[in-house]
């Protein structure tokens, strides 16, 4: 590590925090930013589809500046990079809150995403090495706490600032002045306490003809995932064209990066079941909960009418069970109990969503609506996931390998957040219409139903005219909810899958000794 202590390092609290907070902020860019899209989407002037566009550019570019954190903080030197990384956050964050459209905007939140993800990986590393020795176990809980704050306190800032400061302009351009602010008080104040060393091999050759190829693949993909529903999957040119590149690009890459003697990403590690396994879990696990989440976090308003806070709400019970849960599962080191822990969280995930697909219309009852209960259950299994998963897919590997391992696994978790709600949206997209198709089918034109409705709005003094449009309202939010019971049980079965696949997974050469060990103890 290419960090040594400046005049005024002597007070750890100071870099704690600016380390910290640094992280934090740039993991809050997707949780408190995501509950506030609908109003920035209407403000920038485009339909509320866009809205993904917005979240699947900037996850795209910050998995990609997770991959490039390691391999340049060892050519540049880990705090001058770091410093670099804030510098480039607040200055993307500052371009998005001036905005003046959307595709402006779009390219503000790559430049976030990419200084980002390279924030998130290296403070990490940065404020293990301001500990004292005997602290350092303590390390991996606080950022099994942090990687969770975006999912249950994001929303909550997110919506009270939009309800503070009004639902126009003023509210998503302030999170993003912010987070700017935030951003750049930090990297200087890391400036201050923490001076850079040589770094560790500063004529090491950069793997940019894999970088390119993926960085063309990844961009091509999202991009054409961010098109589907709005220029049609199947009868769109362009997307054809996107996700040809894309193909080929990945391709071109895995060839590339399987013929050097340094590549910028190790495939060789997904020969390892335990890795491939841990991976599929990872991201598989990962999207269907941040779709679902997302999903529903945005539908509740531009559906059903909530506001943003009391749509941060629904989920604040999460905190309740994922707080705990992560500073526990933190600290499991042995790869069966990673394995029991990592199926025991999925099929926690399971249980929510199969619960969550049950609503009672005749009842006005809807269980994810409730504070407790569901996002309870949902919340423990959050607060597991993420540390066992990282163990499970790690375990087995040396030193080395494993940081690639950490590194590569929290880049794709990251990817694949950025194709989880469009693609669980395009299911969602689907089967609403499929059930306003099947309700219009029903309620034909000589339903009895339908005139006993006429009678009794004339009766209240209110025309068939208003009437209708009140009935058309009242079908198109029960067919989203109708949509919703199905994607719910569709990633119900999902994770059931990821936790049979855990299950089968063979144990790592290394874990297969220690058991043998303490079997022969």
């Amino acid at each position: 590590m290419s960090l040594a202590p400046s005049a005024g390092s002597h007070r750890p609290l100071s870099c704690h925090l600016a380390l910290v907070g640094a992280s934090l902020f740039a993991l809050l860019n997707t949780g408190a930013f995501t509950g506030i899209i609908p109003y920035c989407v209407a403000e920038l002037g485009q339909h509320q589809s866009h809205g993904s566009w917005m979240n699947g550019e900037f996850f795209a570019a910050q998995a990609l500046g997770m991959l490039l954190a390691n391999p340049l903080a060892q050519r540049v030197g880990t705090v001058r990079l770091f410093l670099w990384a804030g510098w480039t956050t607040a200055s993307g964050a500052l371009l998005c809150a001036l905005a003046p459209g959307f595709v402006f905007f779009l390219l503000a939140r790559i430049v976030l995403g990419a200084g980002g993800g390279v924030l998130i990986l290296l403070a990490p590393a940065l404020l293990l090495d301001t500990y004292r020795p005997r602290f350092r176990e303590f390390a991996p809980v606080l950022w099994a706490v942090i990687a969770i704050l975006p999912f249950t306190i994001g929303p909550l800032l997110g919506g009270w600032i939009e309800e503070s400061w009004g639902r126009e302009a003023a509210s998503w351009r302030l999170w993003f002045l912010i987070d700017g602010a935030v951003e750049g008080v930090c990297a200087q104040w890391v400036r201050r306490l923490l001076r850079a060393t040589e770094p560790v091999r500063p004529d090491a050759r950069f793997d940019w003809t894999g970088f390119g190829l993926l960085a063309t693949g990844l961009f091509s993909l999202q991009t054409a995932l961010d098109m589907g529903d709005d220029y049609d999957w199947t009868n769109s040119s362009l997307f054809d064209v996107l996700a040809g590149v894309a193909a080929v690009s990945f391709l071109a890459f895995a060839w590339w990066e399987l013929r050097i003697p340094n590549p910028l990403v190790r495939l060789t590690l997904f020969l390892r079941p335990a890795f491939a396994a841990g991976m599929v879990c990872l991201c598989g696990g990962f999207l269907l909960f941040y779709g679902l989440w997302s999903l529903l976090l945005v539908r509740l308003q531009s559906v059903w009418g909530y506001s943003p806070w009391l749509g941060a709400m629904v989920w604040f019970s999460l905190t309740a069970g994922a707080l705990p849960l992560a500073l526990l599962s933190a600290r499991i080191a042995s790869w069966h109990r990673s394995r029991f822990l990592l199926i025991g969280s999925l099929l926690l995930f399971a249980g929510f969503a199969f619960w969550t697909s049950f609503y009672e219309i005749h009842h006005r009852r809807n269980l994810w609506l409730e504070f407790i209960g569901p996002q309870l259950i949902e919340g423990i299994g959050l607060g597991l996931f993420l540390p066992v998963v990282t163990n499970f897919l790690s375990s087995g590997l040396s030193a080395r390998n494993r940081g690639l391992a950490v590194g590569l696994a929290g880049s794709l978790r990251v990817a694949a957040q950025g194709w989880a709600s469009l693609l669980l949206g395009t299911i969602l997209y689907h089967q609403a219409a499929f059930h306003k198709r099947r309700l219009v089918e029903w309620l034909t034109p000589s339903h009895p139903l339908l005139g006993q409705l006429r009678e009794r709005l004339s009766s209240e003094g209110i025309g068939w005219e208003v009437g209708f449009r009140l009935l058309d309202r009242e079908a198109l939010a029960l067919t989203q909810v109708l949509a919703f019971e199905d994607l719910f049980r569709i990633a119900a079965w999902g994770f059931v899958l990821l936790a049979g696949l855990a299950l089968l997974c063979p144990a790592p050469l290394g874990a297969r000794k220690d058991v043998s060990e303490s079997g022969g103890r």
